[in-house]
């Protein structure tokens, strides 16, 4: 196991601002973070400089912002349950 955290967002629009600023109190430059849904439609380019490890799920990609499209690296469905299981720590923001 990984003794990184992996971070998963889920949060709607509404709740963004407070999530990304919840993310940057605790995240670490190389913690693993999937951005799903609503999330997707406005991630700061701060997250991009400062974080290196960035998912999305293929079935969300049609949300991304295609100026970070290729500093996010796509999940298929089973890849994320791959990713999932390699942590004993996971956060979810919401």
């Amino acid at each position: 196991m990984n003794k990184k955290t992996l971070i998963i967002i889920q949060a709607p629009y509404s709740n963004l601002a407070k999530v990304w600023s919840e993310l940057y109190q605790f995240a670490l430059v190389d913690d693993p973070i999937v951005i799903m849904g609503e999330a997707l439609l406005t991630v700061p380019d701060e997250i991009f400089n400062n974080y290196r490890n960035i998912y999305c799920l293929d079935s969300d990609v049609n949300l991304l912002n295609q100026t970070n499209h290729t500093q996010i690296k796509i999940l298929q469905y089973s890849d994320f349950a791959d990713l999932v299981l390699e942590f004993n720590h996971c956060i979810t923001l919401k």
